[in-house]
């Protein structure tokens, strides 16, 4: 469901880029606004099949949480698993989001017109429909693991933006930034069913999904546009950097002490054994 809304978004950012170039802005949004009637024609026209009211507290059964009938109120604030995850969230939004703010200065920068974005997003698009469906090869790494492999896309991402002086390094970026999201967003579905109470799931997911998007856009818009303007586009890609590099250095961390605490329950487990 979630990479046809990448197809979507990805054809119809493409056909926007090819009119914006041709025609001017006021085509595109001609464009949404045929867009946008059809998909309210189309709801209008679907069937929604009533389910039967159930309890809304059916009690905890999950053996991984125990058999525990009444949840603590709040409990992804008692998982410091799950505040860690949103923290990575919040910084892996903060290194990538003054990107998407500032995609047409950086493409300007290398030369090439506001045309070239709608190319750029259709490219990143294409990549995250694929790693949606190529994102279950990575279902035995953890989700610690795969942040790794997030940050490091990130980290590879601005490189090629700060040193961009083609279309197809800009382009580069850009998949690799798209791309992350299919990883990101089963990872934090993990984290939220193993270490979240049935009861406050969809709160968990919601917080964490703005955490990622909503929230470190809306922080970074407070300086990246100051930055960009007072010190340079290549500043706020070092500070965007120096946020990817943190989100890495806490998953080498967080992996660190997985490994210790397995290599110390093998200790203990031979010890009893003998």
């Amino acid at each position: 469901m979630r990479s046809a809304g990448a197809a979507g978004y990805g054809i119809s950012t493409l056909f926007s880029g090819i009119l914006v170039e041709r025609s001017g802005y006021g085509h595109a949004l001609v464009l949404s606004s045929i867009l946008l009637v059809t998909t309210i024609l189309l709801c209008g026209g679907v069937y929604e099949q009533s389910v039967e009211n159930v309890p809304a507290d059916t009690g905890i059964s999950d053996p991984k949480r125990g058999d525990r009938k009444t949840p603590r109120a709040l409990s992804f604030l008692h998982s410091p698993m799950y505040i860690i995850w949103v923290v990575m969230l919040l910084l892996s939004g903060l290194s990538t989001s003054p990107v998407g703010n500032l995609k047409i200065v950086i493409l300007e920068r290398a030369g090439i017109g506001a045309g070239a974005l709608g190319m750029d997003g259709f490219l990143g698009c294409a990549v995250q429909f694929v790693m949606f469906f190529a994102v279950s090869k990575l279902e035995k790494s953890t989700p610690i693991q795969r942040m790794m492999i997030v940050s490091a896309c990130v980290i590879t991402g601005i490189a090629f933006y700060m040193s961009a002086s083609s279309a197809v390094m800009v382009y580069m970026g850009s998949m690799l930034f798209y791309g992350i999201f299919s990883i990101i967003n089963p990872c934090t579905r993990e984290i939220v069913r193993d270490c979240v109470d049935e009861n406050d799931q969809t709160t968990a997911i919601g917080i964490a999904d703005a955490a990622q998007n909503n929230i470190s856009t809306m922080i970074s818009m407070l300086y990246s546009g100051f930055i960009s303007e007072r010190v340079g586009v290549n500043t706020l890609l070092s500070v965007c950097m120096v946020m990817a590099v943190a989100t890495a250095a806490l998953c080498m961390m967080l992996a660190a002490r997985s490994a210790s605490l397995s290599h110390r329950g093998r200790k203990k487990r031979s010890r009893q054994a003998a």
